[in-house]
């Protein structure tokens, strides 16, 4: 029986507290948690060979945000599942992730379960 390999993800936030924060929620799940600070440094992430293909986004980025990364990812292969996440209110935020590509979207602070 081969060995079990943890699921990867990459999270992508610029917030030093919330990158603190969410892989400890992330990795108690099975999760190996690989960090990015901006959404070029993803791009380069996702680019590589073993890179994961699940990335939790945050909307609120420097010079690139969570849906602009979204659709850069949506023209590119292989496939990455991208959950968005916001602090931001209200059915146009989650209409605007969709309308981006993202596969989920979730409303922070992000709830443990």
């Amino acid at each position: 029986m081969e060995p079990r390999v943890p699921k990867r993800v990459l999270l992508v936030h610029d917030d030093a507290v919330t990158r603190s924060v969410l892989p400890k929620l992330l990795e108690v799940r099975g999760f190996e948690v690989i960090e990015a600070e901006s959404g070029g440094t993803a791009l380069r992430l996702l680019s590589q060979q073993a890179a994961p293909r699940l990335a939790v986004i945050d909307w609120n980025m420097g010079t690139m945000n969570g849906p602009e990364l979204c659709r850069i990812l949506r023209g590119r292969a292989p496939y990455v599942y991208v959950v968005l996440t916001t602090a931001r209110e209200g059915r146009k935020p989650l209409t605007e992730a969709m309308n981006s590509g993202a596969d989920g979207y979730l409303q922070k602070p992000v709830d443990a379960d």
